[in-house]
């Protein structure tokens, strides 16, 4: 919790800098310190917002098990779909009755059928697959509602498409939720597919180096410097951009911008 507090205030601390630096051009002397940390407060409060909106996007799953999920998804993606029907009916058995069918196998639990579809492939769900599906069971449990599990989830079509049909409730899950699924559960697939990554060191890495989270505190030194300098020597606003840009660069840091753009990239 105290590491926490230390976060904000120095990522706080790099945004007043920031603000600060530029405030001189656009505010009087005597309301500068106070509108800067007024406006850095409420940027501060902005950047944690998206932060933590973007991790409860991604389930909150750390480093580790992203990493883990993308095997598990691998796994799944390059074996048998009979394989894959098998291990679901196998791990969703231990807590519900279950029964495997070619393509498909079906959940039943306190007298209420689910009727699954394990599309474990690295493309989007399309409207032809999910018509596909909904019609290969037009007459197994009527009304019954039907579950995908998905890697790469559905197009937009198909989504919408799945929410507007009637007669089923179709839901969609993604690579996360089935991940999740699997963790409450207690069991993954034992990975035999392994995809090696090669061993080179990409301008990302050097990029993540660059801004790593225990860096902020030097950045935010390096810029104060700067704009204490920016004072006493002549062609100032040379300072001043370069203080600025550290600045930046030190508020990254402390939102670990680098593992926020690797999740969403994958």
């Amino acid at each position: 919790m105290l590491a926490r507090f230390f976060d904000k205030l120095i990522t706080l601390a790099g945004v007043y800098l920031l603000v600060l630096i530029w405030a001189g051009y656009f505010l009087p002397r005597e309301d500068r310190l106070f509108v800067s940390f007024v406006i850095a407060v409420a940027i501060t409060g902005l950047l944690f917002l998206f932060v933590k909106r973007k991790k409860k996007a991604e389930g909150q799953l750390t480093k580790l098990q992203l990493e883990h999920m993308e095997e598990v998804m691998g796994q799944f993606a390059f074996s048998d779909p009979a394989h894959n029907i098998k291990f679901f009916a196998e791990t969703l058995g231990k807590v519900y009755s279950t029964t495997a069918y070619t393509n498909y196998l079906t959940v039943t639990h306190s007298e209420r059928t689910t009727i699954v579809f394990p599309f474990m492939r690295l493309i989007k769900l399309t409207m032809a697959d999910l018509s596909e599906m909904y019609a290969s069971v037009t007459t197994i449990h009527p009304k019954s509602p039907i579950l995908i599990l998905t890697i790469e989830g559905a197009t937009k079509s198909a989504e919408d498409t799945a929410l507007a049909l009637a007669e089923r409730k179709v839901t969609i899950l993604s690579k996360t939720e089935v991940y999740k699924t699997l963790g409450e559960l207690e069991s993954y697939p034992p990975i035999t597919v392994v995809i090696k990554k090669k061993n080179r060191r990409k301008i990302s890495e050097v990029f993540a180096g660059a801004l790593s989270p225990k860096l902020a505190r030097r950045y935010l030194m390096i810029a104060g410097f700067m704009l204490l300098t920016s004072f006493f020597v002549p062609m100032s606003i040379y300072y001043i951009l370069f203080a600025s840009f550290v600045t930046v660069l030190a508020i990254a840091c402390k939102l670990n911008v680098t593992e926020l753009l690797k999740s969403k990239s994958k």
